[in-house]
């Protein structure tokens, strides 16, 4: 073995033990971090491996292990060093998933607090949702859930400095009208504006798939003159997408306006157009209307009918989580800013577990996950501080 190699080794076993015993702290915010995912943070700073000949590939591999796996840069640490120095690795066993397991999991890695919070979030959560973590200004520590649907389609930019010049949304009860067409001229918007007119100037949001240059620059005109809102919101197709526009349709309960169907553009556009609760934000459109259940099915019928690990079946959830969502924010105070990486932490273990359970040995559970994917990288790693090769520069 190359005598610097091992010396790296017999280091980072030294500096193993050490972190395992808690040596290395880290304090800020007046607070004290001491998790397991700061391993690579000592590791970079630590004198025994500023100057050392792997420290950039040793480095590069506890970052892509990190990203792998909370904690998991210290799980490759220990596995190359067993693996250098030819200590038996534990033997596993496959154990359950359970949510008694889960608990004892994270009690064995977290604070028994932040244990009892997590699995109350989660027992709130319920099946189906996207935990989020936040940084708020607020003092107290909240729990937000959203099941309203989400449509990621932006305000044509022409707009934008005249609706969110100093605000981040609007929610109203808008007159909202779906055109599966492209705007070429403002007079196609007339019937629209006058039921707007008839209804107190009642806000008026449109999407459509695109609007022309002309339209916008007269529209505004017409907007300005008849001093009324009117908000086009476009959602241009696309392949990667394509049932965006009807999803929509159908989560608002409007029939969508269609000129290839013979409809009457001066007089269906109006028709169809329906009051809507909505929230709207420069980028999204948020419905905050009673959920259309029927379609809520529809989709869940596809999803168990179709092929598992299909893109037909990963489109269906994407569909499915932006019709019919369970998005949950957790809130945290910036004075406790440490429990952000905590609870991300916490949320990332979990979404593994949960897809690939657990191993066991003496009666301490392991992430299968994390098992996986660090053994594979530890190989690729071995493998290459192995065959490092030196470039010798000779003096002229």
């Amino acid at each position: 073995m190359k005598k610097n190699l091992y010396q790296t080794i017999l280091n980072l076993n030294k500096f193993n033990k050490e972190f395992n015993k808690n040596k290395f702290r880290l304090i800020s915010y007046n607070n004290v971090f001491k998790d397991k995912s700061l391993f690579l943070y000592h590791f970079t700073t630590h004198e025994y491996f500023l100057n050392d000949p792997y420290r950039n590939i040793l480095i590069n591999y506890l970052k892509k292990a990190e990203s792998l796996y909370p904690g998991g840069s210290f799980t490759l640490s220990k596995k190359i060093v067993n693996k250098i120095l030819k200590i038996e690795e534990l033997k596993f066993k496959i154990e359950n998933k359970s949510y008694e397991n889960l608990k004892k999991y994270l009690n064995q890695n977290y604070e028994k607090e932040n244990v009892i919070n997590f699995l109350n979030i989660l027992n709130f959560s319920g099946p189906d949702a996207v935990i989020n973590c936040n940084i708020t200004k607020n003092k107290d520590f909240k729990v937000i859930k959203n099941k309203n649907p989400c449509f990621e389609i932006s305000l044509h930019e022409s707009f934008l400095s005249t609706y969110f010049k100093n605000q981040v949304s609007l929610t109203k009860n808008y007159l909202t009208c779906i055109y599966d067409g492209y705007v070429e001229r403002e007079s196609e918007l007339y019937s629209l504006i006058e039921k707007s007119k008839n209804n107190n100037n009642a806000p008026v949001l449109l999407v459509c798939r695109g609007i022309s240059d002309y339209a916008v620059n007269h529209l505004k005109q017409v907007l300005l003159k008849n001093s009324i809102v009117l908000m086009p919101y476009v959602c241009k197709f696309s392949n990667d997408d394509p049932f965006i526009f009807e999803d929509l349709c159908k989560v608002l309960k409007i029939r969508p306006f269609n000129i290839e169907s013979g409809d009457n553009i001066y007089k269906k556009i109006s028709e169809n157009a329906d009051f809507k609760k909505i929230k709207l934000f420069t980028n999204k459109i948020e419905i905050l209307e009673d959920l259309n259940l029927k379609f809520m099915q529809e989709i869940n019928d596809q999803i168990k009918t179709s092929p598992n690990d299909s893109d037909l079946k990963k489109y269906l959830f994407k569909r499915k989580n932006r019709c019919y969502p369970n998005i949950v924010d957790i809130l945290i105070p910036d004075t406790d800013i440490h429990l952000l990486s905590i609870y991300k932490s916490m949320i990332k273990s979990y979404n593994c577990i949960a897809k690939e359970g657990f191993l066991i040995n003496k009666d301490k559970l392991f992430s299968y996950y994390e098992y996986n994917k660090i053994t594979k990288l530890c190989r690729s790693l071995e493998n290459s501080i192995k065959n490092i090769g030196y470039v010798v520069k000779l003096k002229e």
